[in-house]
């Protein structure tokens, strides 16, 4: 495949513009089609975008991120609060993901009152 024809520049003629080309016809009425029963609880939704596969993978990136820092310093004080740190869960991570979530659309004046 050469690029040559395209690599060639052509002056386009502003009095006589080349016509746009036509548009299609949509006749579909446009939505996003969820097997989602909304007595169940809006968390589905997050289900949607964040699947066990994803939260796991993010616990799993997140408790290798706080071995990988940590075990290089061993000179830690005793009394660090990343020494009493624990393996985060998927539990946690769909609390944080929501809560970061709904601070976007609750406003709060300071973060204590979410």
């Amino acid at each position: 495949m050469t690029f040559t024809r395209v690599q060639n520049f052509c002056e386009i003629n502003t009095n006589n513009p080349p016509l746009a080309p036509p548009r299609f016809l949509y006749i579909a009425n446009p939505a996003v089609h969820l097997n989602i029963d909304i007595s169940k609880g809006i968390l589905q939704f997050l289900d949607i975008f964040f699947d066990d596969n994803l939260l796991e993978m993010i616990v799993a990136e997140t408790n290798n991120q706080y071995v990988d820092r940590n075990t290089r310093n061993s000179n830690l004080h005793r009394n660090n609060r990343t020494n009493k740190w624990e393996p985060t869960t998927k539990n946690e991570i769909q609390v944080f993901i929501t809560l970061n979530i709904l601070q976007g659309i609750v406003k709060n004046p300071d973060v204590e009152h979410y």
